[in-house]
């Protein structure tokens, strides 16, 4: 987030037109972002936000720097702010991130896509809780390299766990193994990942989930809606 990111009322999110060799691309809206010293494959630009997916950079602290008008006669960039770099990263997505650390998961029942959180929570969207027994899939970022492991901007066909060992978290129930049926890239989007779990059995209401994959832990700012039919 930031300002003067591109023209005012720029709102411009990538198309299929844009990709290159199915790839995202690196220049928007006459705007680039630089991470470590290379150029960040984009999803959006506006005036006040990008999205971008952090490149191969090496570990430990990256200067982000953004450029406008990109590879034109009046380019110029922003100063660098520095961010730390790792490995894994992991943080689950939100339905609603309400700034208050407890904050409805992107959830879907695994078999129908029935989405999973409060009832009344999105105008227009119809939700549930999950129940017990069910198979669930959650969306998430930063679970780092994946085999076969894609080139920043590009997505998978089809499934390609993390490298690193997951351990996932329902509320303070660690859960076995053998109901942690996937976690890795998820098909068809660069940059996202997600966790294919069943729901142990477990009390009625809203369930802390907390995942740590490698040495590197979500916050615990994400819950699951549970309830028994």
């Amino acid at each position: 987030f930031g300002r003067q990111f591109a023209q005012a009322g720029t709102a411009r999110a990538v198309v299929a037109s844009d990709l290159v060799d199915g790839r995202l691309p690196t220049k928007l809206a006459s705007t680039c972002v630089r991470i470590g010293g290379l150029l960040a494959p984009l999803t959006f630009v506006g005036e006040t936000q990008i999205n971008a997916q952090v490149p191969n950079v090496n570990l430990g602290s990256a200067g982000v720097t953004v450029v406008a008008n990109c590879g034109e006669a009046e380019e110029f960039g922003s100063s660098p702010l520095f961010t730390i770099t790792r490995l894994t990263a992991p943080e689950f997505l939100y339905w609603v991130n309400r700034g208050s650390g407890n904050n409805p998961v992107v959830a879907v029942e695994a078999s129908s896509g029935a989405f999973l959180g409060p009832a009344h929570l999105i105008p227009g969207l119809s939700f549930r809780p999950g129940r017990s027994g069910e198979v669930v899939t959650v969306y998430a970022v930063g679970f780092g390299p994946t085999t076969p492991n894609p080139q920043p901007g590009e997505a998978v066909g089809s499934a390609a766990p993390t490298r690193e060992n997951v351990v996932l978290f329902l509320g303070e129930n660690r859960l076995a193994a053998g109901n942690v049926l996937y976690a890795g890239a998820s098909p068809g989007i660069a940059g996202l990942y997600q966790v294919n779990f069943r729901i142990p059995n477990v009390p009625d209401g809203e369930h802390k989930l907390r995942i740590q994959v490698g040495s590197y832990g979500s916050p615990a700012d994400g819950y699951l809606l549970v309830q028994s039919r």
